[in-house]
């Protein structure tokens, strides 16, 4: 749902956290597929140039509305994206291919706005076994192991550069959303989940997490 994906991205320590495992792979041009609202795009502000998509008219317009008047970004519609040439140094997949049927096909047509020897940087929910009513809320079809979406990048014509699993304290909490029968996730636990990533850091080390941060290259 709308309120389940505007909750998860009103967490700034946790985007931080995310976009600073990528480190030098963002490149001076990024491409941020299915922006949503923006929580991770006002992260993104100062690449020379910065195209944000999204396929909900609304989250397009509140995209528009927030960031229209920078020169360095464009806002697109997924539609346009598609049908156009632009090309960039990476691009940013945290949202979609959970969503999609095909996320072999959906990376590759995302690839393809990649320059050659470019990147894609992916962050997909984690482990099969968690998946559940939340997800569901969320418009997920499917959660990764990290052998699952290593062989859609390899699928998809592109090279496998780094994975990890990341955010061990969050399975907690997801496990707990789903004993109490809830879907959709509130904005108020998304920001105590933030104010935690200092521990999320420290368990890092210590068991699966609950999404898997890869990149890929574009050959």
């Amino acid at each position: 749902s709308v309120v389940t994906r505007q909750s998860l991205g009103r967490a700034p320590r946790f985007r931080r956290w995310i976009l600073s495992w990528f480190g030098d792979y963002l490149g001076d041009s990024v491409l941020e597929v299915n922006a949503g609202p923006g929580h991770t795009t006002s992260h993104l502000l100062d690449a020379d140039r910065l195209i944000v998509s999204d396929d909900d008219p609304v989250h397009v317009e509140s995209l528009r509305r927030r960031f229209g008047h920078l020169e360095n970004l464009d806002v697109m519609t997924s539609g346009d994206l598609a049908a156009s040439d632009a090309k960039v140094s990476s691009a940013i997949v945290f949202d979609g291919l959970q969503r999609v049927e095909e996320p072999k096909d959906f990376l590759a047509e995302v690839a393809g706005h990649v320059e050659p020897g470019g990147h894609v940087l992916i962050q997909v929910p984690a482990g099969r076994e968690l998946f559940g009513p939340t997800d569901e809320a969320a418009g997920h079809v499917r959660r990764f192991d990290k052998t699952d979406i290593e062989d859609v990048v390899r699928a998809a014509g592109l090279e496998l550069i780094r994975s990890e699993s990341v955010n061990k304290l969050g399975v907690a909490g997801w496990k707990l959303h789903h004993a109490l029968g809830r879907g959709r996730i509130k904005s108020s636990e998304a920001r105590i989940f933030d104010l935690m990533v200092p521990m999320a850091r420290f368990l890092e080390p210590i068991r699966p997490g609950l999404s898997v941060l890869v990149v890929a290259r574009v050959p």
